[in-house]
């Protein structure tokens, strides 16, 4: 019996670690930042002002979340009407949103580094969702 819990608890420690793994590494691939302008001042976005915040040390962390969600919403929404079946990265990068959105949530009020950290990575998704926006084909 223990050795059966011992092996689930392995399994799924190295799931999350995979899992996690596989989405830095798809946040690391993509990172053309005129694709990702072009569409946050074409949308009027502000996920590049959210990175730049928190690389500058912004205080106002709930600001900043509100911002990123919104930005989120936008770009999923407009993924959606360009048409196309959603990459498996993107499927992946959605789950792992909401992951950090609920990590960012726990915390916040506990570690300001941690919740610093699950914000930047929803806002490098956001700027994954953006290039992805740009790359689509124009439906005719």
């Amino acid at each position: 019996m223990s050795v059966s819990i011992l092996i689930i608890v392995a399994s799924s420690a190295l799931f999350v670690y995979w899992f996690r793994y596989i989405c830095l590494l798809i946040l690391d691939q993509r990172t053309c930042t005129e694709y990702a302008s072009k569409v946050a001042v074409k949308a009027n976005l502000s996920f590049l002002h959210v990175q730049q915040e928190l690389a500058a040390g912004g205080a106002n962390l709930a600001a900043l979340e509100a911002a990123i969600h919104h930005d989120y919403r936008v770009l999923t929404v407009l993924l959606e009407r360009a048409g196309g079946a959603d990459s498996v990265e993107r499927k992946l990068l959605a789950v792992d949103y909401k992951l950090m959105s609920l990590w960012f949530r726990m915390t916040r009020s506990k570690s300001s580094g941690q919740a610093r950290r699950a914000l930047g990575e929803m806002a490098s998704i956001v700027n994954f969702y953006a290039i992805e926006l740009a790359q689509c084909p124009v439906k005719t």
